[in-house]
């Protein structure tokens, strides 16, 4: 939202109300309160109630999120640390050049 695009576009916010995802309506309001930043003690225990290990299908981890990139980048070493292979660096350069004059969308790389 610190882009210019937010700036010089004439963007408006929507906000979402109905949830289509969850039926149950206790764990509805839990999200509809930490969406509003409203997070009580009450809110915090049900969720560490949610808490539980889950299992790996067909070798298949489930995905962990994490709210900081600290937190991500040492789940990734410790997961790249199992790895019984010689590490291997590959390096690319990326460039996109972006006219500002341009339509929306328009790139060139």
């Amino acid at each position: 939202f610190q882009s210019n695009v937010w700036k010089t576009r004439n963007l408006k916010v929507i906000q979402l109300c109905h949830i289509f995802r969850q039926t149950n309506k206790e764990f509805q309001e839990i999200l509809s309160k930490i969406r509003q930043g409203e997070v009580s003690f009450e809110t915090e225990q049900f969720l560490k109630r949610c808490n539980r290990p889950l299992p790996v299908i067909n070798g298949i981890k489930p995905t962990i999120l994490y709210p900081r990139n600290v937190d991500v980048s040492e789940e990734n070493r410790k997961e790249l640390a199992r790895i019984p292979d010689t590490l291997r660096v590959y390096n690319a350069k990326d460039d996109i050049h972006v006219d500002p004059d341009a339509n929306e969308g328009a790139y060139t790389k």
